[in-house]
């Protein structure tokens, strides 16, 4: 990895090219070749903002462009002056250079100083992945209820959302960045004009424009958006035609628009009137030219451009309720990503693929786009943010063929030292597009070093599927031992946990669950069953634990199908005889033997001295089994 140090004034200013999000390309001269994922620390003077940017290289770079993404940015307001920067960043820009190459150690002391500087008192890449001491691809193993599932999901939460919610502002471009260049991209304006007109209203044309500044938009975007704000001043969405008859609509429409007040803006009055009368614009015009239909019901020319405008009002509704009925008007990143893998799972669900989806546009229509998976879903949160860690948690994962759920992102799991992808792969069109859209300007995909793939894994189950060698040497494995976390075995009250057995069809009796477990498994190794088949201190869970003794009878029934039937059809399918003390082997006369002898079922060794106790009172659903 490079390291470099930019400097920008305004006798040297460049050209600045946005390319989507938070990514754009930057003329240089620079006197070495940046390669993707070298840092670069950056001054900019630009009279009269001052400001500093740690950036990140997104893709190989020249000595005359440099491809950037922004990782972090000085406040604004903060005051920094080019003499503080020249004292904190001793360097020299030689022969006209204004982006020199310096060592790892110096770049980090000049980034340190100069956020100690402006009161930051810590380097940005302490709150990087580093942070973080697990593998970035790890797999957890062990017999079936070791406690896998849970130990990821309490280390999973060092994965906290430590983003800042966005302002209002942030979420109108991230809605923005949503809009499509299509016959509806002027009610889609409209739309999200509405819906911040609180925000809007403030604002000027030219300062929507600016703000909207990074996606090229067109120059009259700005008149869209506040335009669609200020119907919010005529029009209340409670207002809506939903309960009026059909009939009434057509009177209704006239009478609304003989009401315009010229001396206001007539537009957004007419978008109002689309928008409150939507409905039956939509039904009864939908196929027969709205625009020209609006206009002969209200006695005008045919191509009079007020029939528009309502039309465009009639329209915009569909994407209010979109907006309001999605979730990134929260703006907070998931910051973890769970997916249970079983044997139909496929590379399309877990990376992504073209799907048939319903058009916003209209209803009874169906059009394609790239729809994401988990994987693409994080990886994108990790790319756009990457001050912050993401993990994608995959349980099970040996129940799909991971050598084709994975595909080509198999690559992508050799990690250099800083965590990145060793080897990035070429991607798809319509996966650049995505990413495009998501403000990723990328031709190929690398795993981030803020991106994290934890998985479950359990292979003493019944059709799982290998994994090859090559796939395995990729992660790193952690075997949970088959009495680890059993001294987590206590209920609310810190005692042990006890399950009901049976004596004569009666629940009479108590034995400790985890005696009795140890006491199988120890016959179980005694018969040279494996480790991987053994039970683990959950293979009941703790909430069935927690009312065994309430359930009584009830438990009984449930012990006896999970775990006399994995005992018999799976661990010890092959020992039975020497396992379980019946006439006949098999699983009916096991249960009944269980019913009515209690643990005289089981065939313990000798030397395990398996004891109960006898129910003092009886629990409150206890009884007789039949």
């Amino acid at each position: 990895m490079r390291y470099g140090i930019l400097k920008i004034s305004d006798t040297n200013y460049p050209t600045i090219q946005t390319i989507a999000g938070n990514m754009f390309s930057l003329t240089v001269n620079s006197e070495v070749e940046m390669d993707q994922g070298d840092k670069i620390l950056g001054y900019w003077s630009t009279n009269p903002k001052r400001f500093i940017m740690v950036l990140e290289v997104a893709k190989k770079s020249s000595l005359d462009k440099v491809f950037l993404s922004k990782i972090f940015e000085i406040p604004s307001g903060v005051e920094i002056k080019e003499t503080d920067f020249q004292t904190k960043i001793n360097v020299k820009f030689s022969n006209n250079k204004n982006l020199i190459e310096v060592t790892e150690e110096e770049y980090f002391s000049y980034e340190q100083k100069l956020l100690s500087l402006i009161g930051l008192g810590k380097s940005t890449e302490k709150s990087f992945v580093k942070d973080i001491e697990k593998p970035y691809n790890r797999i957890i193993f062990g017999a079936p209820g070791t406690g896998k599932s849970k130990r990821l999901a309490d280390e999973s939460t060092i994965f906290k959302n430590t983003l800042q919610p966005k302002t209002d502002l942030d979420k109108i471009k991230i809605e923005f960045a949503n809009v499509k260049s299509d016959e509806n991209f002027i009610p889609q304006c409209a739309a999200i004009g509405f819906v911040y007109a609180k925000q809007i209203l403030s604002m000027k044309n030219d300062e929507i424009n600016k703000l909207l500044q990074d996606f090229n938009p067109p120059q009259n975007v700005g008149y869209y958006i506040k335009t669609g704000a200020q119907v919010s001043e005529f029009f209340n969405l409670s207002e809506s035609n939903g309960d009026l008859l059909y009939e009434e609509c057509p009177d209704l429409i006239k009478q609304a628009y003989n009401t315009i007040d010229t001396k206001k803006n007539k537009v957004p009055q007419m978008y109002a009137i689309g928008l409150k009368f939507s409905d039956f614009i939509s039904s009864e015009f939908e196929n027969n030219s709205p625009k020209n239909q609006i206009n002969m019901l209200l006695g005008l020319e045919s191509e009079h451009i007020n029939g528009y405008y309502i039309t465009t009002g009639s329209q915009t509704l569909k994407f209010i309720k979109k907006l309001n009925n999605t979730d990134i008007k929260t703006y907070e990143e998931k910051t973890i990503e769970r997916v249970t893998f079983h044997p139909n799972y496929s590379y399309a669900q877990f990376v992504g693929t073209y799907k048939p989806v319903q058009d916003i546009n209209n209803d009874e229509n169906i059009r394609y786009e790239y729809v994401p998976g988990p994987f693409m879903r994080i990886y994108v949160s990790a790319k756009n943010n990457p001050t912050q860690n993401f993990l994608l948690l995959i349980e099970e994962i040996n129940r799909a063929n991971v050598a084709a759920v994975f595909g080509d992102v198999f690559q992508l799991l050799d990690r250099n030292k800083e965590g990145n992808s060793e080897y990035p792969i070429t991607i798809s069109e319509d996966m650049k597009k995505y990413l495009n859209r998501n403000g990723i300007a990328e031709d190929e995909l690398s795993i981030p070093s803020n991106m994290y793939i934890w998985a479950t894994m359990n292979s003493a189950d019944q059709g799982v599927f290998p994994m090859d060698t090559a796939f395995k040497r990729r992660w790193e494995f952690e075997y949970i031992g088959i009495d680890d976390n059993e001294e987590k075995l206590k209920n609310s009250k810190n005692e042990p946990f006890y399950i009901p057995i049976c004596k004569d069809r009666k629940v009479s009796q108590k034995i400790k669950w985890n005696d009795l477990r140890k006491a199988i498994n120890n016959k179980l190794i005694s018969l040279g069953i494996n480790e991987d088949k053994l039970l683990g201190p959950f293979f009941l869970s703790k909430s069935v634990l927690e009312s065994a003794m309430e359930k009584g009878i009830n438990f009984v029934k449930l012990f006896e199908s999970k775990v006399l039937m994995y005992l018999f059809e799976d661990a010890a399918k092959m020992k039975a005889k020497s396992l379980f003390n019946v006439d006949k082997y098999i699983y009916s006369e096991v249960c009944k033997k269980f019913e009515k002898d209690g643990l005289d079922v089981f065939i313990f060794n000798n030397e395990d001295n398996v004891s109960f106790e006898d129910i003092k009172s009886e629990p409150p659903s206890n009884g007789e089994l039949f």
